[in-house]
């Protein structure tokens, strides 16, 4: 027996066979009975480099989605762990429960997301697995702003010291630094986007409101003072809430972060997250 490429190790009645380097001749060796040598059977063996099945050259999940993908070390005499190499945390998460990995879908990808599962030990062998993460449904409105460069007029009774409208810039510049690649310009001048925040006194429990025309080419948002508590944070959320309808994008209930989920709003959250960053980015890529 060559043992610079295999090993044997014995329990028993039962022989382990380790695949130590690859081989360009088979190897042979003889499993008999130790009260008579003369009866035994002999085993030959290639050792070859390992490999793993079952993992899809490409798949598509959709976002808060998961798939599952069950592999298998090849040759499948191998018991061997599986271990799964890097890839883009921003857009997948991989979970992985024995030799199933479940890939779960955070926010659509322009680019599709690749990762490899491998041997554990040996990260150049393995499969490459490439994933498309498409938006949900829920994600989008059903009109939007063709543009991300926008110049919206402040109108109505808010005077430029007026605590509000440093808020509606503040609003307008968490967008401009979400990196989202949105432009927004608040002005006194005319502009057929407009936002204005008055005490509408809706009675159905709407803090705003956001309407963008067919074409996209006018919209208006309207916030309601009434509704609110003395919480800058949560006045700012809104605005920043009503202003993402602007990018097609839509109310959700997301277990992640998202300034268009409602609940995150009235919990203090104010600015854009990645979820909508990813979503805007998509829908004007």
């Amino acid at each position: 027996m060559l043992k610079s490429k295999i090993s044997i190790a014995q329990n028993g009645n039962k022989f382990t066979v380790k695949g130590l380097a690859l081989t360009s001749a088979p190897i042979s060796f003889r499993i008999y009975s130790e009260a008579n040598p003369s009866i035994g059977t002999t085993c030959t063996l290639m050792v070859s480099t390992l490999g793993v099945a079952g993992v899809p050259a490409s798949k598509t999940v959709s976002v808060d989605g998961s798939i599952n993908i069950t592999a298998s070390v090849t040759p499948g005499s191998f018991n061997q762990e599986l271990s799964v190499g890097s890839y883009d945390k921003s857009k997948i998460n991989i979970t992985q429960n024995g030799n199933t990995f479940t890939v779960k879908g955070l926010a659509p990808t322009i680019s599709p997301v690749t990762f490899k599962i491998y041997p554990k030990g040996y990260p150049n062998n393995g499969s490459t697995c490439t994933v498309t993460v498409s938006p949900n449904s829920y994600a989008y409105v059903n009109r939007g702003l063709p543009s991300r460069t926008v110049t919206i007029q402040r109108i109505g009774s808010i005077a430029p010291w007026d605590p509000w409208a440093s808020l509606i810039a503040d609003a307008a510049n968490s967008w401009n630094n979400s990196g989202a690649g949105v432009n927004i310009t608040i002005t006194n001048s005319y502009s057929l986007h407009t936002i204005n925040v008055d005490s509408y006194g809706w009675t159905d429990g709407t803090v705003g409101t956001c309407y963008v025309a067919p074409d996209g080419k006018s919209s208006i948002i309207e916030i309601d003072t009434t509704r609110f508590p003395d919480n800058d944070e949560r006045k700012r959320g809104v605005i920043v809430h009503e202003m993402g309808h602007l990018f097609w994008l839509a109310n959700n209930a997301t277990p992640q972060s998202s300034i268009m989920n409602y609940g995150d709003v009235i919990k203090g959250l104010s600015t854009p997250q990645p979820f909508d960053v990813a979503h805007v980015l998509y829908k004007y890529r």
